[in-house]
């Protein structure tokens, strides 16, 4: 009894913790190729990126840069 409620709890926070990597790795991914952030030349000419963090982390959160959770999760662990 005790083994399968040990078990159970286990994957409980397992899947809690393959979730919140997965969301994380989104989060990186998204800010690193900076699919959420405004592009603005300014009077130099120079290419600047504007930032408005409200808006920045309501992007981020709806953003699906791969095309799959599960490899989110593949390159949030760093097997290679």
């Amino acid at each position: 009894m005790i083994i399968k409620l040990f078990l159970g709890l286990s994957l409980v926070v397992n899947l809690w913790f393959a979730t919140q990597i997965i969301r994380l790795e989104r989060f990186h991914y998204s800010t690193m190729t900076g699919s959420c952030s405004e592009q603005v030349i300014t009077k130099e000419g120079k290419l600047v990126r504007v930032y408005d963090e409200s808006e920045m982390y309501k992007c981020l959160s709806t953003k699906q840069p791969r095309t799959s959770d599960l490899w989110n999760l593949f390159y949030g662990l760093k097997p290679l």
